[in-house]
């Protein structure tokens, strides 16, 4: 078991990300299978080993260390005693962001999920907390493993209150525990502050050519600055309160009370942008004069700085058979990892993907390094990926595949980009098709496509042990405990219907092309329906013997009292 050496415990929409990918660039920091855990907080039923089996295993020589970032850690009441119980010695990471900011990242964070998530606007929003709130902070203080939804997701100036939180954190961990930095002055000058992380966590610095801001989204609507100045006078009491108690300057009231001024500038006075019409009705809005051959001002600051990768391992395979696992499964041995979003969804423009395009488009991917492994579903065109590189076709049964998109609702998405995707990619499947008719046909379709890139492909069943396709891969492998625990993962996964596909399949030819598919790579349906059916068959011999006991019983019990009565 490894335990972490230290934790970034929040704060929520501070900054946590970036920090965390700065750290484990580092050749002396191990990443866990994930960042954000959520051990402490939502999973602490599942036990300690369930936990550690997150993390790699570091080597005392080499100095590595591992931990992880789950920012609702700083919040959540029970996280502190829990965590010291447990890990006395843990160093925690702090980013405290100003509250007024972090409030409404918070709330259009929520908005991006649509009306389901965050129905009500900003002010409602923040008008109604305490209401939304109170009832679930006393259901969370009275049970230990009750989760809170409405706890987690609408409490949008609770968590600014970082004075509250640090009093109970510091109650159970002494002050040199800590590391609380500001987010701004992170994000302003990292390097400065990158080199007070590393010195705390007694490693060796190591500056970055770019700090790249991470999970970062500029806000259009923003806030007007009457109600940024509303929410600064709420924050002010404590985060005074929180200088005095720390003994730290974070200046948030006046920088908010700039921001408010500058935005009342703005508003008042329009800048007036002259109109220069140029030849043949073209009009252009000329503000500033950028010399021939010279760049402007938004080209360079877009610049992104060029660099070679040279990647080694492509995986492919259909949704839902287990990208994200094979994600972990690199990370454990130290391979860093694109994932399927870094080309989107395919659509019918990338039929036409050239290796020069693939190129550039993996030039300046901050995930990707050399030996990188880089995950994608479905690729279309293998042959566009260079010939040295190894293509790892990943399988999973096609009975969990099948059932684990329609789980999620696979073909039922209005709003983003599944049926698109699924529907304008395989020409197989009709409108009138069955979920799961549909489902089949997809799932068909891609393996077919893979199949026949014309590519040499490695193997790999997701139902496998990882150190079978790091053996073929020639990689060091000790073996890493929590994959059968990600491989069950799967959304909605208690409404998970099971089908029976010779059953419920009622096409012939269908259910024929998926048996073969599955006979390829090493699965045996009709076997195992066999045995369904003989198990089945067996319950229901048992059934009918025990129907048979029962009347015996009766009858013998009837006898018992006629004798009883007759005695008597």
């Amino acid at each position: 078991m490894q335990k972490p050496n230290f934790i970034i415990i929040g704060a929520q929409k501070s900054g946590t990300t970036s920090l965390y990918k700065y750290l484990t660039k580092h050749p002396q920091i191990l990443s866990a299978t994930k960042k954000e855990v959520h051990f402490f907080d939502l999973n602490f039923n599942k036990g300690m080993n369930w936990y550690y089996s997150h993390f790699p295993k570091t080597e005392i020589q080499n100095q590595t260390i591992t931990g992880e970032a789950s920012p609702y850690y700083i919040f959540h009441p029970h996280v502190p005693q829990r965590i010291s119980q447990f890990l006395p010695d843990i160093k925690l990471i702090v980013l405290l962001r100003n509250p007024v900011d972090r409030a409404v990242s918070h709330y259009y964070h929520n908005c991006r999920f649509g009306k389901s998530r965050e129905p009500l606007s900003f002010e409602q929003a923040i008008q109604q907390e305490s209401s939304r709130i109170e009832t679930e902070k006393n259901k969370i203080m009275a049970d230990e493993n009750y989760k809170s939804l409405p706890y987690r997701y609408y409490t949008y100036l609770s968590r600014g209150i970082y004075i509250e939180q640090l009093i109970r954190w510091m109650k159970f961990f002494p002050r040199k525990s800590f590391l609380i930095l500001k987010s701004e002055e992170l994000w302003e000058n990292p390097e400065q502050k990158m080199k007070q992380v590393w010195n705390f966590l007694g490693v060796t610095s190591r500056p970055q050519e770019v700090y790249e801001k991470y999970n970062y989204t500029r806000h259009k609507k923003g806030i007007s600055a009457a109600k940024r100045m509303m929410l600064t006078e709420y924050f002010q009491p404590y985060n005074q309160r929180l200088e005095e108690y720390l003994g730290q300057k974070f200046n948030w009231d006046n920088t908010a009370a700039k921001k408010s001024e500058n935005q009342e500038n703005k508003s008042l006075n329009t800048v007036a942008i002259t109109q220069q019409a140029s030849q043949k009705n073209q009009d252009k809005l000329s503000v500033i004069k950028i010399q021939q051959g010279e760049r402007s001002p938004s080209q360079k600051k877009n610049q992104k700085v060029s660099r070679k990768i040279d990647f080694k391992y492509l995986v492919v395979g259909t949704a839902r058979s287990g990208t994200k696992f094979m994600a972990y499964a690199f990370r454990s041995v130290g391979i860093k990892c694109g994932h399927e979003s870094f080309f989107g969804a395919p659509s019918r423009k990338q039929l036409y993907l050239t290796e020069q395009v693939v190129g550039q488009r993996m030039l300046n991917h901050p995930e990707l390094e050399a030996d990188s492994s880089w995950l994608a579903v479905p690729f279309l065109k293998t042959e566009c990926v260079p010939k040295d590189v190894s293509i790892i076709h990943l399988t999973r049964h096609p009975q969990k595949v099948i059932e684990s998109l329609i789980a999620i609702g696979f073909f039922r998405r209005n709003h983003c980009f599944y049926t698109n995707y699924a529907l304008l990619n395989t020409p197989q499947i009709k409108s009138s098709d069955s979920e799961l008719t549909k489902c089949c046909k997809w799932y068909l379709y891609w393996h077919n496509k893979i199949e026949q890139s014309g590519r040499q492909l490695i193997h790999y069943r997701l139902e496998d042990t990882p150190a079978i396709l790091f053996n073929r891969l020639n990689i060091n492998y000790d073996g890493y405990k929590i994959f059968d625990d990600i491989k069950t993962n799967t959304r909605d996964s208690e409404n998970r219907r099971h089908i029976n596909l010779i059953e419920e399949i009622e096409e012939p030819n269908l259910l024929k092309q998926i048996i073969e598919i599955a006979q390829r790579y090493g699965y045996s349906i009709t076997e195992e329906i066999e045995r369904s059916r003989s198990l089945k068959k067996n319950q229901q011999e048992n059934i009918i013997k025990l129907d048979k006991y029962e009347k015996n019983l009766q009858k013998f019990a009837s006898k018992l009292a006629k004798i009883k009565d007759e005695l008597l």
